[in-house]
């Protein structure tokens, strides 16, 4: 790889923000994640840093290249904003002239071109955003050595984007590069300011006292202790929302036969895949933990409206829900008390962090100690053909075809004490159980993948097993606490 055209150093491609052209207090999201970023010390601010890449299949001309990502900077505010406080202690986005977009370019040989990662240097990737002085987001264009762009490269501060938002990007760069000069929708996106306009209003400020009325009922309902909390001091910071900066190990399933039995699971019953996934993971848990109220910090991607569902900005934020596992419910019944807890806290993903976070500081006061959750995300990406036209036969539902892989990450990652993660990439079903092993050993994740298939194929087959037995299927004994 060569030198870069552009210094990170001296000039951060993206980070000379230009006039002032627009203010708002900044929107919920956004505040959540600035209040999350003020917790850690600087040298942790890099573990909010989203990365966006798309290789481009075709060579595109460089000042093409560099034309898309300009238009996705004008196009989209929150690329263009940094924060500030102002004197009554309001955090205030700050929106900047679009005016002329510096892109890093790199140019990279025959072979760094050949991997499944763009060939950006690490200062771009891991260089954290100082979001007073610094625009949230970066860009980079990778070149072939004739000078034609390969990679287009994107790195935004999570204050500026969500999960859900990157597919948006995607879309429209991908258009822009096609030569479409208006990607998306027709109607210009809805900007960050004007999400902030309706959330700080009467009817927006009502829906977040909604809300926090949930989370203090929610908390009210969770178990005294799901797990030990660590030593004090062993993985670092905590949030009052339970987010550490830790090493983290993983697991992760790739299952037919689990894709199979979601699918029809879900002919038959009617029952959503993400519902069925939680009530077999909630009811493991439960047979492990001894618990029959199981807490879980699921994530709202607050995109029900219309004119923010096509909207480039950090709109996601955590919901508290206590999930009922009590008795020895079906699968069935289990799965629908989860898809009703489910909706039930998805009405209620927008609120003020900091009265959140109180309620939390409350709660620990009352009890002395700290509430066990398990912040688990779902990442299931919408299969537009989930639901299957033919049962599946006995060679579907064959777990010999399952692959279990497992690991540590090596690093510090900003994670949560569990996230159990559902995928869908070509066609096949991957589920994931990311956990910080002080809490969750790698054997016990193991387990917990291994019964959420067995508890669905076995369903599946009409050979449904309780959640005890899945449990002795599996090895997966009750911990002591």
């Amino acid at each position: 790889m060569t030198q870069p055209s552009a210094s990170l150093a001296d000039d951060r491609p993206g980070h000379a923000p230009g006039p002032v052209v627009r203010t708002a207090p900044a929107t919920l999201g956004q505040l959540a994640q600035w209040s999350e970023q003020q917790i850690f010390p600087p040298e942790y601010h890099r573990l909010w840093n989203m990365p966006l890449s798309l290789p481009l299949a075709e060579p595109v001309d460089r000042e093409v290249a560099v034309r898309a990502v300009a238009e996705i900077v004008r196009r989209h505010e929150t690329f263009r904003t940094t924060f500030t406080m102002d004197d009554a202690g309001t955090l205030i986005q700050r929106v900047h002239e679009a005016g002329h977009t510096a892109v890093l370019e790199v140019t990279a040989t025959a072979d760094e071109l050949t991997g499944d990662r763009p060939p950006v240097p690490d200062e771009f990737k891991y260089t954290a955003f100082d979001l007073e002085k610094d625009l949230s987001a970066r860009f980079a264009i990778v070149l072939d050595e004739s000078g034609m762009a390969r990679w287009v490269v994107g790195l935004m501060n999570h204050t500026a984007s969500d999960a859900h938002a990157m597919p948006i990007v995607l879309r429209d760069l991908q258009a822009l590069l096609a030569g479409d000069p208006a990607p998306g929708d027709a109607a210009a996106p809805v900007q960050p300011c004007d999400i902030a306009a309706e959330e700080w209003s009467t009817s927006g400020r009502a829906r977040q006292a909604r809300a926090i009325e949930y989370l203090r009922g929610q908390l009210r309902a969770l178990p005294d202790a799901l797990f030990p909390e660590p030593p004090a001091g062993s993985t670092g910071s905590v949030s009052p929302m339970l987010w550490r900066v830790r090493r983290m190990g993983y697991a992760e399933l790739q299952s037919p036969a689990l894709h199979h039995a979601v699918r029809e699971l879900r002919r038959t019953t009617g029952i959503p895949p993400t519902a069925l996934l939680f009530a077999a993971y909630v009811g493991l848990l439960a047979q492990h933990t001894g618990q029959e109220r199981i807490g879980v910090n699921v994530v709202s991607a607050n995109r029900s409206d219309p004119a923010t569902r096509n909207a480039v900005s950090c709109l996601a934020q955590p919901v508290l829900v206590t999930f009922d596992a009590t008795g020895t419910p079906s699968l069935a019944e289990l799965a629908r008390r989860c898809q009703s807890a489910l909706l039930k806290g998805y009405r209620h993903g927008r609120y003020d962090v900091r009265e959140a976070e109180a309620l939390w500081v409350a709660e620990r006061q009352r009890r002395g100690e700290t509430p066990a959750t398990h912040r688990v995300f779902d990442f299931w990406e919408g299969d537009r053909t989930a639901t299957a036209e033919d049962p599946p036969g006995p060679d579907d539902l064959d777990v010999s075809r399952t692959v279990l892989t497992a690991g540590a990450t090596g690093r510090d990652m900003h994670a949560p004490e569990q996230s159990l993660r559902a995928r869908l990439h070509e066609g096949e079903l991957f589920v994931s159980l990311w956990a910080d092993a002080e809490l969750l050993p790698e054997a016990v994740a193991r387990q917990l993948l291994l019964g959420v298939e067995a508890v669905l194929v076995h369903a599946c087959a009409g050979d449904e097993k309780s959640m005890a037995e899945v449990a002795g299927l599996v090895g997966l004994s009750r911990r002591t606490h």
